[in-house]
């Protein structure tokens, strides 16, 4: 060591003028360091968070949006309007949200959310951030939001300064010479360059690490300094030569320094084992920075030392006299119980740390938020075949008390949810509907019943047909006269209680067809055999079976017509048969009616008496192209106009299609509009519009819309079209699987479909 110190004492110029150029380099490699503002990096792989994010990172597409928020306060009304057009005019910035609402408006104080295309850590948001708040310094505001995150310091710059402040005044205080404290510092600012420069082999540190650590290095090397600068002091007592005073001084003092830096650096290092792995950002520029303040306390101090040492001498002055005898005594008096009161304190630290709560967001709340009040925002993620489970849940986390909202795939778009409540659930498109609402009931029972296995008795058929299809005069329609004609004989026989009513001559004549005279000559007849007055249904036809068809004199008077009414009627009058549940096969031949028609009637009465399936818009446009339109009987329900929006439908339900990146000419090619309206429109969208310029269908619809519902620029412009199809692009990700009910469905159609009552 003795030759090392002579080597630094002797060639202390070359080897200050070496540090110093060193020094300067680092500043400028320094600006090359990564900071890293995502913290989230940091996070152990095994961490049920981390593990989310990378399961987003990889199937989600980045959404390149970020905002911050900007509280003014004490503006006249005139000026809030005039600041939101301002904030709209800067460069990078997509939308403002404002309104007039207590939402932006609370007190004496206004607030703006403004929102640029792309992430927080851009060249554009940072250029966005410092341009608004340059802009607006003179006025009293507060800002927050992730852009405002990312562009404010983790340890403001005053801070930093009190703490050096802090620092050189203890030193004065306590040092025998007035300039040792700055030459102290010198020494451990050329450390702090060293390090921060030499951070590079890192790629990246997080802004934390690179806000603290030369605070932390400061604080954690400044008594090398000191005992030095001791040593030197007591060497020179001894030795008048300065430079052999500071060569015994190194020498000496280098076992003493270099074990209290090398326990500083092992306990650094232990940072580096933290599961969450801020501890190995922090650990190895921290024990890098130790270090490095070592190597500089040990060449460049003393080489500073000498150069000022006729300084120091003539700046010397009194210090502090503290002693420490009283507690020195006090320790040795308590020696024999220290060790179990120090036992009992670690204890109860033990078990006291247990209700230490934990914080993962800052417990500080800034001006704005005090104001307007904050939300924080969880995401979760889980597997597509927990589906059903997720939604159980989602249910459950709404409930709870604090959380105001609950968004996702299972309690949305894809909501288990009967026909009625898909009514009243899915109310977004703001559209009248023009599809008459039984028609896409029956659309709706068709795509899930293609084998239709649905039953009803005889008496729930009659009913419905009496109360439902006469009632609606387009179902009614269908039904031709013998038909209807049957169905009102037929009401007689649908239970127990009207085939055993007890009816005269002439009701039974009425509802039977038969003429009264012969009517009464058969309940003559029927009155010579038995001694009741009047006759039930049951009774009539079992009589009219029994004694009259097989009696050859009162045969001759029933003709054929009639006797082939009672024998289908002889059907009805079984209790069986009238409360049997059968299909529409089955009902039709009863009945005696077309299949066709009875399995139309069926399914009517399905879809008035409610339903519970969903379906997307994807299944149902493509459903009514490939079944319902190329099916003859049904493709009549529909006329031009509604296929041409079932066939855009099917179109723009697909994710791949609302995503895909398209040039002006094919965005004017799909939507029928002028070719140099769009090239305007991605001009205002993306600053450009050349042919190279490309937008997803997606962001122009939002664009267009945009634009057209808060300027005049569209106002001659028809995009009608494009406003059908705002919810696609709104829910481009999942669109393709969204459940919607018929009435929703309805409202992008213009047209109603009229022919026919089911499909």
């Amino acid at each position: 060591m003795k030759k090392l110190a002579e080597l630094i004492v002797n060639k202390r110029h070359i080897v200050l003028t070496v540090f110093i150029l060193f020094s300067i380099i680092s500043v400028f490699i320094a600006s090359k360091v990564t900071i890293n503002n995502d913290i989230a990096k940091y996070l152990p792989n095994t961490s049920e968070t981390r593990i989310g994010m990378d399961i987003m990172e990889e199937n989600f597409e980045e959404i390149k949006e970020s905002t911050f928020q900007i509280m003014f306060k004490s503006l006249q009304s005139e000026e809030k309007v005039e600041i939101c057009q301002q904030l709209e005019e800067v460069e990078g910035v997509s939308t403002v949200d404002y309104d007039e609402t207590e939402d932006y408006n609370k007190e004496d104080y206004t607030r703006y959310a403004i929102h640029v295309e792309d992430t927080k850590d851009s060249e554009t948001a940072t250029k966005v951030y410092e341009e608004i708040t340059k802009k607006y310094e003179d006025y009293e505001i507060e800002t927050n939001g992730d852009i405002a995150e990312q562009n404010t310091e983790v340890l403001p710059t005053w801070i930093v300064g009190l703490a050096v402040g802090c620092v050189l005044i203890i030193l004065i205080i306590m040092c025998e010479s007035y300039v040792e404290p700055f030459l102290f510092l010198i020494a451990i600012l050329v450390a702090i360059l060293l390090n921060n420069g030499t951070n590079i082999i890192f790629g990246s540190v997080s802004n934390i690490t690179s806000s603290i650590s030369a605070i932390l290095q400061l604080a954690l090397s400044m008594d090398y300094s000191i005992m030095l600068m001791n040593r030197y002091a007591q060497e020179k007592q001894k030795e008048p030569d300065k430079t052999k005073a500071m060569k015994n001084a190194l020498s000496n003092a280098f076992t003493s320094i270099s074990s209290s830096s090398l326990t500083t650096i092992v306990g650094l290092i232990t940072l580096v084992f933290m599961s969450f792995k801020i501890g190995r950002d922090l650990g190895f520029v921290l024990a890098k920075g130790v270090l490095f303040s070592l190597i500089s306390i040990f060449f460049v101090l003393p080489a500073l030392i000498l150069l000022f040492d006729k300084i120091i001498v003539k700046t010397q002055k009194r210090t502090p006299h503290l002693t420490l005898e009283k507690l020195g005594k006090f320790s040795y008096k308590i020696r024999p119980i220290a060790i179990f009161l120090f036992l009992g304190a670690f204890i109860i630290s033990f078990f006291l740390k247990g209700n230490l709560g934990i914080l993962y967001t800052s417990s500080e709340e800034d001006k704005i938020s005090e104001i307007f009040g904050t939300n924080n925002q969880i995401a979760i993620i889980y597997k597509t075949k927990d589906e059903e489970a997720i939604s159980k849940h989602l249910k459950g986390i709404e409930e709870k008390e604090k959380v105001e909202q609950v968004l996702g795939y299972g309690n949305t778009i894809n909501e288990k949810l009967t026909y009625n409540q898909l009514q009243d659930k899915l109310q977004d498109f703001d559209v009248d509907v023009t599809i008459e609402d039984y028609l896409l009931k029956i659309l709706y029972y068709n795509y899930y019943n293609q084998e239709e296995n649905n039953t009803m008795t005889f008496d729930e058929l009659v009913s419905f047909i009496q109360t439902e299809v006469y009632n609606n005069p387009k179902i009614k329609e269908e039904l031709d006269e013998p038909t209807k004609d049957n169905i009102e004989k037929l009401a007689n026989f649908t239970s127990e209680a009207k085939i055993n009513q007890k009816r005269s001559a002439n009701e039974i004549a009425n509802i039977l067809g038969i003429e009264k005279d012969k009517m009464n000559d058969l309940f003559t007849y029927y009155h010579s055999k038995n001694t009741k007055i009047s006759i039930s249904l049951n009774e009539f036809i079992k009589f009219m079976n029994q004694d009259v068809l097989t009696n050859q004199k009162y045969a001759k008077s029933v003709d054929a017509n009639s006797r082939e009414s009672l024998n289908k009627l002889a059907k009805f009058v079984n209790k069986n048969t009238i409360t049997k549940k059968m299909n529409s096969k089955e009902m039709a031949q009863l009945f005696g009616m077309n299949e066709a028609t009875m399995k139309d009637l069926y399914t009517y009465y399905i879809s008035v008496n409610g339903i519970d399936t969903k379906i997307s818009i994807s299944e149902f446009a493509n459903f009514v192209l490939s079944d319902i339109l190329t099916n003859s009987q049904y493709a009549s329900s529909f006329d031009e106009a509604t296929i041409n929006n079932i066939k855009m439908l099917a179109t723009f339900s697909n994710q791949t299609t609302i995503t895909k990146k398209m040039n002006a000419s094919e965005l004017a090619n799909l939507f029928g509009m002028d070719e140099n309206t769009i090239k305007q429109l991605m001009l205002l969208k993306m600053g450009k519009s050349d042919n190279g310029t490309t937008l997803s269908i997606a962001d122009f619809i939002n664009q267009t819309i945009y634009i057209k519902n808060n300027t005049t620029y569209l106002n001659n412009v028809d995009i009608s079209q494009l406003e059908k199809l705002a919810p696609f692009a709104q829910n481009q990700n999942n669109i393709n699987t969204t459940k919607m009910n018929q009435q929703v469905l309805a409202t992008i159609f213009d047209q109603v479909a009229r022919s026919r009552f089911c499909c």
